[in-house]
């Protein structure tokens, strides 16, 4: 059956022992039934560095490292830490502007384009 360790039905209903793993290997190890392989050490939410949010563990699961504090967000300090929600720049339009400079609501700068008699070329 090509199996290294562990038990195996031998096709007429009886249970068949095929040996151990020697130390470090573990039967069964990685997924593979049968087989001798390494033995797998979950990593942690810390060793992942991630505070928040799914993350996988290195051997084939998921952990799950929890949620941010009230007023961050998981993602808002990058990917899997927690911070402040992003900004979300409102456009001229969005503020009822169709000329001259405004904020962005985010800290930026918006050119909304040349007020009438302000632009090059315009009749004064």
């Amino acid at each position: 059956m090509g199996f290294e360790c562990g038990a195996a039905g031998d096709g007429c209903g009886g249970v068949l022992s095929c040996g151990t793993c020697e130390a470090p290997l573990v039967c069964g190890a990685g997924g593979v039934r049968g087989h001798c392989g390494q033995a797998c050490a979950p990593r942690t939410c810390e060793q992942a560095g991630v505070q928040c949010g799914p993350v996988g563990d290195g051997c084939g699961g998921i952990l799950q490292c929890g949620s941010c504090p009230a007023g961050q967000i998981c993602g808002g300090g990058g990917a899997g830490i927690c911070g402040a929600p992003a900004c979300t720049p409102r456009t001229c339009a969005q503020q009822g502007l169709s000329c001259g400079l405004t904020g962005d609501g985010c800290g930026g700068i918006l050119d909304c384009g040349c007020c009438p008699g302000e632009c090059t070329g315009d009749p004064q």
